[in-house]
């Protein structure tokens, strides 16, 4: 096949995610996943170290997956707590479109945190969430001329590990009106740390 390595490379953690959202992520490895993608073992060694190179990769792919802000729709008119609720639902939206993308989440994650040389991954998949989320309240401030009364990244934080527990709470329960309660919730606290910008 004419694929570029970029090509082959998100063939590979494609497949790979998803043999991790159909068996579990301990199933998962590089000659495994470079087979479903329907590439060879000699290619995919080319493009990943190792194992815990392929890791790194879907743990980057499914959290920028489960964050995605590409579509988010930031505009809108009203009183500002109600635009704030509109897009936090949004992004919640994101977040529970792949259940199984969820869990392969937290896999990942408990995978990196009972291996010391995975540690990094760990983190970086929640520096990543909190980086995500600070975007999200940096742009959304911008656009409606208001600014936060508490520090960015402490907001940030906060609502990246509500949205974090909220997902594990929904994959266990899958209750979507107690979820959509609860993100209400946290756009009426967020709302309040917020003043007109003057």
């Amino acid at each position: 096949m004419g694929w570029t390595l970029e090509e082959r490379r998100d063939r590979i953690v494609v497949a790979a995610l998803q043999l991790a959202a159909d068996q579990g992520t301990e199933h998962v490895n590089l000659r495994a996943a470079a087979h479903s993608a329907g590439i060879s073992w000699d290619g995919a060694r080319e493009i990943f170290e190792d194992h815990a190179d392929l890791l790194r990769a879907m743990s980057r792919t499914v959290t920028a997956q489960n964050m995605d802000v590409a579509s988010l729709r930031i505009d809108g008119e009203g009183p500002f707590p109600e635009i704030l609720e509109g897009i936090l639902l949004q992004l919640w939206g994101a977040l529970s479109a792949r259940r199984d993308h969820q869990i392969v989440s937290y896999e990942l994650a408990l995978v990196a945190l009972r291996r010391t040389f995975l540690r990094s991954l760990a983190t970086e998949q929640h520096e990543q969430a909190r980086g995500t989320a600070g975007e999200v309240l940096v742009a959304v401030a911008e656009a409606h001329g208001v600014r936060w009364t508490t520090g960015t990244d402490d907001l940030a934080r906060l609502a990246a590990t509500f949205l974090e527990g909220l997902s594990i709470t929904w994959v266990v329960d899958h209750d979507d009106a107690a979820a959509g309660r609860q993100v209400r919730l946290l756009a009426q606290f967020l709302a309040g740390h917020a003043q007109p910008d003057r």
